[in-house]
């Protein structure tokens, strides 16, 4: 499941153009942090994956449900 969050995640950060450097500071994390998520290092708490969800208007369904495209 982290390489499944991770791959959204990153997914929609680049369709939105954003570095991990503008999505850490848009929820207040390090952009380490961020690459931990996107390659599956690390797991967002709820309070973060939450700000993400928000950041880059991401459909929660994905990361719970078997999609083939990341919209």
């Amino acid at each position: 499941m982290e390489n499944k969050f991770g791959a959204i995640i990153k997914d929609k950060r680049k369709l939105f153009g954003l570095s991990q450097e503008q999505l850490a500071e848009k929820i207040g994390k390090t952009p380490s942090f961020v690459g931990q998520i996107e390659r599956g290092v690390s797991l967002p708490s709820y309070e973060t994956l939450s700000q993400i969800v928000q950041v880059l208007a991401i459909d929660a369904n994905l990361f719970f449900y078997d999609n083939s495209k990341h919209q």
